[in-house]
């Protein structure tokens, strides 16, 4: 009983009455039906809060079919059994990141009792659910300049937002940071925004090459320069194609000088 609780009540009946009430615990939870259902949580019997007015109790089901399910309390010293009909829900559903959440905060409820045996596990959900835990925490970030200067990656939903040149401006000056992998993946992005521009194909490929020697795509880069080169472009980018095969000439002769 806490003190804030002994604190609300106004004589010693009222605690007494308050001591003397039935508790409720879960014992556990059945499957009636043949569902595969698995990683429930609670995982063990626990005893309700006084006065709670919800019990939350989730799991993952694995079959396309309906589980029918038995949920078990005790109050005051009697068991009692509620059935239930659980459906599968939809991913493409509204609500379906909703209750991945629900389904991980429940879980970290759990491991959170013991932390620091728990500790991985807590880590990994968090990250994977975007949950602030004993061990992690929320930063966040508005703008492509704040991104910048935590070297972080911007979110796809965040590129989307911001024009092709200004991503090309943050790439560059990532490039400074050395921030290749940063780098990378907006040039990566730009691609795909921007197909029809050969120089989303050729910073890639210098990219590429300036990044770690010992881990590039060879084969990749050459392809990204040959694309440059016998693209068919805008007659605005004429002259980009005797660039790019003296970098393509440059970058097959450092490859042999390393050999």
């Amino acid at each position: 009983m806490s003190r804030e609780t002994i604190i609300t009540l106004d004589n010693a009946k009222d605690i007494v009455q308050w001591i003397d009430r039935p508790q409720t615990r879960y014992l556990n939870m059945n499957i009636i039906n043949d569902v595969n259902v698995y990683d429930i949580y609670p995982s063990h019997s626990i005893t309700l809060t006084p006065n709670t007015e919800r019990f939350i109790l989730v799991g993952k089901m694995s079959s396309s079919t309906s589980a029918n399910i038995a949920v078990n309390f005790i109050i005051s010293n009697q068991i009692h059994r509620k059935e239930l009909k659980i459906n599968k829900v939809d991913s493409t559903s509204e609500n379906y990141e909703l209750l991945r959440r629900l389904y991980a905060k429940q879980m970290l409820s759990e491991l959170s009792a013991f932390p620091e045996k728990n500790k991985k596990r807590i880590l990994d959900i968090g990250l994977k659910y975007l949950l602030v835990s004993n061990f992690t925490s929320i930063l966040v970030l508005e703008t492509l300049q704040q991104h910048i200067e935590h070297k972080i990656c911007p979110h796809q939903s965040q590129l989307e937002l911001e024009s092709v040149q200004l991503l090309r401006t943050v790439a560059y000056k990532l490039v400074e940071f050395g921030l290749y992998n940063l780098v990378e993946n907006i040039f990566r992005h730009i691609v795909n925004l921007r197909s029809d521009e050969p120089q989303s194909f050729r910073d890639l490929a210098l990219l590429l090459q300036e990044s770690n020697s010992e881990t590039k795509n060879l084969i990749e880069i050459s392809d990204l320069f040959k694309k440059v080169i016998f693209g068919e472009w805008d007659k605005r980018y004429s002259e980009i194609e005797v660039t790019t095969l003296h970098e393509l000439n440059c970058f097959v002769f450092q490859f042999h000088q390393q050999q």
